[in-house]
C-alpha cells in the first residue's frame, strides 16, 4: 500500500510539473480583432502634424501699394485726374510753377512725357507755348520715365520762365494763367499762375511726387 501511494504521488508531481511548463511557454492570446500582436505605438511612424502658427492664406500676396507690373496699368485718362498749380522756388529771375496731378480713380494709372502747357493773357488768349526741355535752372536733370499712379497718387511737371529783360527790352510780359493738358491726354484745364515771359516758358516731364524736380 506505501508503495502505491508513493506511484501516485510521483505521477501528480510530474503531471504538476508539465502543467506549469505548459502554462510559460504559451503565447499570449489575441485580442478579439486579432491585433494585440504589436505593442501600441511600438512601430508606429511619428505624426506629421507640426507646431508653430498657421499659414497665413495670401500671406505672400504683393503690396496693395506697390505698383503693377509694366505695361498692367492703363495711362491716366482726363476722367482719372484733377489738375493744381503751385509756385515753385526762384533764383536769379527764373520763377518756376509746379503742375500737380492727382490720381482721383479707383485704379492705378500711368503718366508719361511732358504735359502740353501754354501761355495766356489776361484776356484769356493763347500768347505763347512752353518749350519742352530736359533741364533747367530751377529743376535740374531730367530723365523721361513713366511714373506710376495709386489711387490718390500724385505726379508732377515743372514750368519755369525768365523775369529779367533781355536786349533793349525794360518789361516782360507776365502770363495771369496757364493752359495745361495732360500728357497724351486733350482736355485742358485753365489755372492761375503768374508767370514772367522774359524768355520762352520751359517745360519738364512728369516726375512721381509734388515737387516737379528730377
Amino acid at each position: 500500500m506505501a508503495s502505491s501511494a508513493v506511484t501516485v504521488s510521483g505521477g501528480l508531481l510530474l503531471a504538476v510539473s508539465l502543467t506549469l511548463t505548459a502554462c510559460g511557454n504559451s503565447p499570449a492570446a489575441p485580442a478579439a480583432g486579432g491585433t494585440a500582436t504589436a505593442s501600441v505605438g511600438a512601430t508606429s511612424p511619428p505624426s506629421s502634424t507640426t507646431s508653430g502658427p498657421p499659414t497665413t492664406a495670401g500671406a505672400e500676396s504683393p503690396s496693395p501699394t506697390s505698383p503693377p507690373e509694366a505695361g498692367a496699368s492703363p495711362a491716366c485718362a482726363n476722367t482719372d485726374l484733377s489738375v493744381a498749380v503751385s509756385a515753385s522756388g526762384a533764383g536769379l529771375g527764373h520763377i518756376g510753377s509746379i503742375i500737380i496731378f492727382t490720381n482721383g480713380s479707383d485704379h492705378w494709372c500711368t503718366l508719361y512725357g511732358y504735359p502740353g502747357v501754354a501761355g495766356l493773357d489776361s484776356n484769356g488768349r493763347q500768347v505763347t507755348h512752353a518749350v519742352r526741355t530736359l533741364n533747367g535752372y530751377l529743376g535740374g536733370l531730367y530723365v523721361v520715365s513713366t511714373v506710376h499712379l495709386a489711387p490718390g497718387g500724385r505726379a508732377s511737371a515743372l514750368v519755369e520762365g525768365t523775369a529779367v529783360p533781355t536786349g533793349t527790352a525794360t518789361t516782360c510780359p507776365v502770363y495771369p494763367r496757364l493752359l495745361v493738358t495732360a500728357p497724351n491726354q486733350t482736355r485742358s484745364y485753365r489755372l492761375a499762375a503768374r508767370m514772367p515771359g522774359c524768355s520762352l516758358l520751359q517745360i519738364h516731364p512728369v516726375v512721381s511726387g509734388t515737387t516737379g524736380r528730377a
